[in-house]
């Protein structure tokens, strides 16, 4: 399965379970999402950790990158919607000049650029196009 797909779902389900964290398989791309979703303000904090999963009879160590959910003070998501654009059977691809301008600059959208994972904000600003991973407000 897509590493960001997997990503996105986990969001949106962590979301919906009012939960305070979620966890991954981490990789430098999802580290790289969960910069540019800090940064942005849309979450609380991440890291990477060794997790113990009870795996059939054994427990085995793993890797996992943790996630922590941003709420208000009435338990609203900081998150509302976060969307997967680029997938792995249709890849989006735009110039910086075509970049999607998410719910009129209420929103951003996460693109793949030469020079990392950014936000269209900062790839307009630099003149960088990229692949556009997906849309968050």
């Amino acid at each position: 399965m897509d590493a960001i797909a997997n990503l996105i779902i986990n969001i949106n389900n962590g979301i919906q379970a009012n939960k305070s964290t979620i966890s991954v398989p981490p990789s430098k791309l999802l580290n790289a999402v969960a910069q540019v979703l800090l940064s942005s303000g849309y979450i609380a904090g991440y890291k990477t950790e060794m997790v113990k999963i009870k795996h059939k009879m054994t427990t085995v160590e793993r890797s996992r990158l943790i996630i922590t959910l941003k709420y208000d003070e009435t338990s609203k998501p900081a998150i509302t919607v976060i969307k997967q654009i680029s997938k792995q059977g249709l890849r989006i691809y735009k110039d910086c000049k075509e970049l999607p301008h998410v719910l009129n600059n209420l929103g951003i959208a996460i693109v793949s650029t030469n020079k990392g994972i950014i936000t269209d904000k900062q790839a307009r600003k630099e003149h960088v196009g990229g692949e556009i991973i997906a849309y968050v407000w």
